[in-house]
């Protein structure tokens, strides 16, 4: 794969990250916290609503992105996606001002369904890796998210003291600057080929993943392990102002340490495990690790040193696990097919993250706690059944 292309195709993320990183961080603040614009009665519950709308959005639109760039090319698709992301996050800045709350809740939406240019970056290098070189290559987009999500929340900790608006305001800004770099710098990487676009099948084209033998087990793996990381992405936020009283910039240089631990497996991990271990033995390895930080994370709760430890060692084996399942999908699928695979594998996520922002306030009442065990059990889960899945 040419190196000038994965550069750009990372930058791509990194920025498109940052401008997400910009924003988690500060949404506990917007709905829970007592002086925020949207706080009121059920404020746990409308916290789990802003998250799954975001997820709904992105069910519907990374898979139609997806498909929809296999039919006409990735560089189109991924600037439509970003020029629509820059729109919302200027609207979104003004339905927080004027407090306007179902206008932000459908920006939301929006936001999520505009957010698939992840998914058809990973097709792109799919596109121009071979079967050997996918995983290592997959492994560089996480470090582009990675580094996304590092300078992200950095920036949102040094903005928001400015105006809780204003981390919506830059994210705007750096969706515009992709869209100038992308259209000066990124080549298409898709051979196009004539043919009618059936519309209706790019909007029903997340039930490829399920409906296609070559990929529903081992797709049903990767659904649940996006359950797992969910549910500890989303509720930490939530554990750390309401168990340790962080701050939003608390929280920010907590994503930070998510973020380098993230960063660390393509760096320097990734050629030595590719070396040594399969990618099924990879996978598993790193969903039981993984289940076994996030336990730590609970059983050990006390001591706010170990949430810190957390952060550092749990995306390490999330993310070689990420890498490993997204390959193995991947070699599993024609060329022709990796839009519409790589955007399945948004819907997964979706899917994983409409149900757990619509349950995460109902754990919640019961404790704070109650998401982040059951993180642990779906990272378990999904270690046991890909082994069931691999000796089929």
């Amino acid at each position: 794969m040419p190196t000038s292309l994965l550069f750009t195709l990372m930058i791509t993320i990194i920025i498109d990250v940052m401008g997400l990183g910009l924003v988690l961080p500060i949404l506990p603040n917007l709905v829970v916290a007592s002086n925020s614009p949207f706080y009121g009665n059920h404020a746990v519950f409308f916290y789990g609503l802003v998250l799954s709308v975001w997820s709904l959005g992105g069910f519907f639109g990374s898979p139609f992105l997806g498909s929809f760039s296999d039919k006409i090319g990735r560089k189109k698709i991924l600037i439509t996606s970003l020029s629509g992301n820059a729109i919302v996050y200027a609207l979104t800045a003004f339905s927080i001002f004027q407090k306007f709350f179902w206008l932000f809740i459908f920006l939301r939406f929006c936001s999520g369904f505009f957010s698939g240019s992840f998914e058809i970056a990973q097709a792109a290098v799919a596109d121009k890796s071979t079967h050997l070189e996918k995983a290592k290559n997959m492994s560089f987009m996480n470090l582009a998210f990675a580094f996304g999500f590092i300078i992200g929340p950095l920036l949102s900790s040094l903005t928001v003291s400015f105006g809780i608006i204003i981390p919506f305001l830059m994210a705007a800004g750096l969706s515009c600057l992709n869209v100038f770099f992308l259209s000066v710098f990124f080549s298409e990487t898709h051979v196009r080929k004539e043919c009618r676009i059936v519309w209706s099948s790019l909007f029903t084209s997340f039930t490829f993943i399920f409906r296609d033998p070559r990929v529903r087990n081992l797709g049903l793996v990767f659904l649940l392990f996006q359950c797992a990381w969910g549910f500890y992405f989303q509720a930490i936020p939530l554990v750390l102002q309401e168990k340790y009283y962080f701050t939003p910039k608390d929280i920010s240089y907590f994503f930070i340490l998510l973020g380098v631990g993230l960063a660390f497996v393509p760096l320097f991990l990734q050629k030595f495990m590719m070396r040594y271990f399969s990618l099924q033995k990879i996978s598993f390895m790193g969903l039981v690790i993984s289940g076994i930080f996030i336990s730590l994370s609970f059983l050990l709760q006390f001591f706010i040193g170990v949430q810190w430890i957390v952060a550092l060692g749990f995306p390490i084996f999330e993310s070689l696990a990420f890498g490993s399942l997204l390959a193995m999908l991947s070699n599993r699928v024609s060329n022709e097919e990796q839009g519409k695979m790589m955007g399945g594998c948004g819907a997964l996520y979706a899917i994983s993250f409409i149900f757990i922002g619509l349950s995460i306030g109902v754990f919640s009442s019961f404790s704070i706690w109650v998401p982040i065990i059951v993180s642990a059990i779906f990272f378990f889960v999904s270690g046991s059944l890909l082994q069931v899945v691999v000796k089929k």
